[in-house]
This record gives C-alpha cells, sequence and structure tokens, in this order.
C-alpha cells in the first residue's frame, strides 16, 4: 500500500526510489544520496537503462500518486527531457489518458488488498465516519476502518472518500456507509461505529442499524455507536471560549485603536462586535484581538511593521495565526502565537 511522500518535485525522485525500491539501488551507493555522483544521481540512471517499459511507467505512475502530481505532467517538455536524459535513450512516455487508467486500475488492485487485509483481521473493525463542508461549499464523506491485525498491529486504512451531494442527511449517509460495508464484504464484521454529536449522526446509525438487520447482523444504537471523545472536547473547549468572547476590558489597550480603524471588515467578525445603546461597537478581549489579526493579515503596510518591528526586539519573523470553529485547537495556537509575537 502507498504512503504519500511530504515533499513533491522531481528532486524527489530519488527520495522514492530508496523509499520503494532500494533493491534496485546500486551497491556502491548504500541507497544515499550524498553518495550518488554528478548533478544527477547515477542511481537513476541504472536503474532506469535497466527498466522495461511497463516497469518504467508503473514508476511514473507511483511517483504521481505519491508526491501528487499532476497527470500532465508526463506531457510536459521538462519531464520527457529529464527521462531520456537517465536513460540516455529515447523513452516512450504513457499520455495523461493512459497515466489516469493505470491509477484506476492501481486503485482497483489496491482497493482489494485492503479489502482482504481487513476479512483477514481475527476480530471485529471499527469504522469512523465524519462529513464536512469545504470553505468553497463542497461537502464531503469519509469512512475509515481501524482494527487489529492478526500480527497484532493496530490499522487505520481509508475505505471511502467521496463528494456528498446535497445535504448532510442521516439516511443518506447511512446508505453510504452500507454500500462502502459491501463493496469490501465487510458487514459481518463490524462491531461499531465513532462519529461526532452531530442530530443526523443519530439518525444515521438508527438507519445503519435497521439496514444491516435486514442482513441478519445486530447492530444496537445505543451499544454500538462512540462518540468522539475528541468533539466532545472541542464542544467544551468552544463553551469556555465563548465566555472569554464576552469579556470586555476597560480600556483599549494604546496601539490597538489604530489597528482596529485602520480599515473596516466585516470577514470573520460577526461574533467580534455588538452595539451598544449609543450605538457604538463594543468589543470582548477576543474579539479585539482577532479584530487585529485580521487587520494586519490584510494590510501590507500593517505586515511590513510587524516584520520591523520583530527585526528592531530581535523576536522570530512568524505570522499571526487566525483561529477558526473548524480548526481544532487554532484559537490555542493563536494565542500562543500572539504571546510569542507580544514584544513586537
Amino acid at each position: 500500500m502507498f504512503k504519500k511522500e511530504l515533499r513533491s518535485g522531481t528532486s524527489n525522485l530519488l527520495k522514492h526510489l530508496r523509499y520503494a525500491h532500494e533493491n534496485k539501488l546500486p551497491k556502491n551507493s548504500g541507497g544515499k544520496a550524498e553518495d550518488a555522483k554528478g548533478s544527477l544521481p547515477e542511481a537513476f540512471k541504472n536503474v532506469i537503462r535497466k527498466c522495461s517499459d511497463e516497469e518504467l511507467h508503473r514508476l511514473i505512475v507511483e511517483f504521481i500518486i505519491m508526491t501528487d502530481q499532476p497527470f500532465s505532467i508526463v506531457e510536459a517538455d521538462s519531464f520527457e527531457k529529464l527521462i531520456e536524459f537517465l536513460a540516455q535513450k529515447s523513452i516512450k512516455i504513457p499520455r495523461r489518458d493512459s497515466v489516469k487508467r493505470k491509477i484506476e486500475t492501481m486503485f482497483e488492485r489496491e482497493k482489494a488488498n485492503v479489502a482482504e487485509l481487513i476479512k483477514n483481521a481475527p476480530e471485529k473493525i471499527f469504522i469512523v465516519v465524519d462529513c464536512w463542508t469545504s470553505r468553497t461549499g463542497k461537502s464531503f464523506h469519509g469512512i475509515l476502518a481501524t482494527f487489529i491485525d492478526a500480527d497484532w498491529k493496530y490499522q487505520q486504512l481509508v475505505l471511502d472518500f467521496d463528494i456528498l451531494q446535497g445535504r448532510h442527511k442521516g439516511k443518506k449517509l447511512a446508505e453510504s456507509i452500507f454500500k462502502v460495508l459491501n463493496e469490501f464484504g465487510i458487514t459481518s464484521k463490524l462491531l461499531a461505529v465513532t462519529c461526532d454529536n452531530a442530530s443526523n449522526m443519530n439518525t444515521m446509525v438508527e438507519e445503519l442499524a435497521r439496514l444491516l438487520k435486514a442482513e441478519k447482523i445486530d447492530l444496537k444504537p445505543e451499544d454500538r455507536r462512540v462518540r468522539c471523545l475528541a468533539h466532545i472536547i472541542n464542544l467544551a473547549c468552544q463553551s469556555a471560549i465563548s465566555v472569554l468572547k464576552q469579556i470586555e476590558p476597560a480600556d483599549v489597550p494604546q496601539g490597538y485603536s489604530q489597528v482596529l480603524d485602520s480599515s473596516e471588515s466585516e470577514d470573520d467578525m460577526s461574533d467580534a462586535k455588538s452595539p451598544t445603546p449609543g450605538g457604538k461597537k463594543k468589543y470582548s478581549i477576543y474579539s479585539r484581538l482577532k479584530q487585529a489579526i485580521v487587520k494586519i493579515r490584510k494590510s501590507n503596510n500593517l505586515r511590513d511593521s510587524m516584520s520591523h518591528f520583530c527585526d528592531t526586539m530581535g523576536v522570530p519573523k512568524l505570522q499571526l495565526i487566525k483561529d477558526m470553529v473548524v480548526r481544532w485547537n487554532s484559537t490555542l495556537k493563536m494565542l500562543k502565537r500572539c504571546l510569542e509575537l507580544q514584544k513586537a
């Protein structure tokens, strides 16, 4: 199974070779980049020269998958020149349509491997379900399977990641989960479902139990639904933060008024201000801090001033962080970053 590499680009080819095809490296290289001579590693030249077209195509497809490259990279002149230089001969590089077909074939093969691994698990499995909506308005649905394999190793595998059409209705989600379980042939191995505390998840688990009951599989919602502890903690923290948002300082800290008045923006500030009986805006401590961050991040002049003050005070030049409700720990990270930059 594939593991995504942290970096991408043609400079990462040697890392991919060491990770996935170490046995094909020259013996004198020891699998280390520093042992490779020349501007382009001799290891690649030797491997590519010995590869058949089919093997080379497989390596290219793996490279595209593991480094998140676009399919169109294979049609770039620079990529073709690189491969031909390494091989020292003309190479037939697959077109993007061919790459797409090869990836689809590889996906089906890997999916079968995952299904086999889960089926061979000695005990039951948990599934973890989550839904969310991106800032662009697209809704996503993810399903993970977690279990202990025959070698007593903890496994966490992605079963499905798909775009949802319409609202996140519980019945619709249950049907999607049931379909995925059937595709992998693992409905009988399901022990419990882990999900967050949204109301649609109640409907989802109940509907899933009904669908499984038709297959003579007993899944009691009250016993087999595991509520996500991290989500519960997050809800508690959000409640505590909401109190912080309501605390008002006696005076505006020096310098804040200039930042707050430098430009007016309603972006992400619906909770930042409330009108007083006199018609003036009233800011809480949290709201003042967040609005100052928004202003600085949006203003080139303020960012330049911040950078200058960092140099003057000997403070690391770090980007201010703006918290988001859907990003857990983001408020904590925002406050920590402000403390790091407090002198500036």
